[in-house]
């Protein structure tokens, strides 16, 4: 191919990907192979979908008494999906992709245990005391997603899994700060109460959407912790023995940690404003962890 016919056909690649650039994760898919994008994509409904069952339910005990029930069936899908016997009915065909991509890849049935428990977290616990407290919950609802999708990538070493684990609560840490106002919203405060006690921030305070000095150093303390968890996930990468397999997980984690630095660039504001990266930051991340992976457009 001529110098000519490649500059085209990359300039056609970044233009699909700038399409597809609006989702984060969306975005980081695109670099994946249509197999494992649709093994992906079976984990990112299957998150969503036990997500929806905590976060759509109606207001009050009878919700709550729902939402655990709607758990407890995704409990009995997974056990049965793993062990390969058959769904009811109704649930069987909406699941068909979760089925193939759980015998496809051999997701591990654990992780996808520990992502339910984690939603089911949410109907029993709206405050964490400390940041140790808190881990386990992050661990669930982020490092566990990236456990299933290891095997998708095609790397499931130690490293890879050291990788994940630290990538995971990164990335929840950095979710946590963005989405401090809507989560107030919502009665939610994933803020350890003892960063909060010890800034002098009243959780009516917190709530009510109250932005001083006083919850910048909050912010910045819980930014410092998401970025030694990304130290040491980018750290874990270059121990992996198939590093290029998991770029799609680099980027996205990259992107995330780029969110991070623009949370900090807007002074910690997460109550007035929504913190987005724009095509041509997701556009560079990728091309920055491709060069990195030693890949190719």
């Amino acid at each position: 191919m001529t110098s000519l016919g490649v500059r085209r056909r990359g300039r056609a690649f970044l233009r699909r990907l700038a399409v597809r650039a609006e989702s984060n994760f969306a975005f980081s898919f695109a670099f994946a192979s249509p197999e494992q994008r649709a093994g992906l994509e079976a984990i990112y409904r299957f998150c969503r979908d036990v997500d929806d069952v905590v976060d759509e339910r109606p207001h009050g005990e009878l919700g709550d008494e729902l939402a655990r029930e709607g758990l407890e069936r995704w409990r009995d899908d997974v056990r049965a999906l793993q062990g390969g016997r058959a769904l009811p009915a109704e649930r069987a065909l909406a699941l068909t992709p979760l089925r193939e991509a759980i015998h496809r890849f051999d997701l591990p049935e654990a992780a996808m245990l520990e992502i339910i428990e984690g939603c089911a977290m949410d109907l029993e616990k709206t405050r964490y005391e400390s940041l140790a407290e808190l881990e386990p919950y992050c661990w669930r609802v982020a490092s566990c997603v990236g456990f299933l999708c290891l095997p998708v990538f095609g790397d499931t070493s130690e490293a890879a899994h050291r990788f994940a684990h630290n990538l995971g609560l990164g990335m929840q840490y950095t979710n946590i700060l963005r989405d401090v106002g809507e989560d107030a919203a919502d009665g939610r405060v994933y803020l350890p109460l003892r960063f909060l006690r010890e800034a002098g921030i009243e959780i009516d305070e917190l709530m009510s959407g109250v932005y001083d000095a006083r919850f910048a150093r909050v912010a910045r303390r819980v930014a410092q912790v998401a970025r030694n968890h990304y130290r040491v996930a980018w750290a874990a990468l270059r121990d992996c023995p198939h590093r290029r397999r998991l770029v799609t997980a680099e980027i996205m984690g990259r992107t995330y940690e780029e969110i991070l630095g623009a949370l900090e660039e807007a002074d910690w504001d997460v109550f007035t404003r929504k913190v987005k990266l724009r095509r041509r930051d997701k556009l560079r991340i990728a091309a920055k962890a491709l060069t990195a992976a030693n890949l190719r457009l």
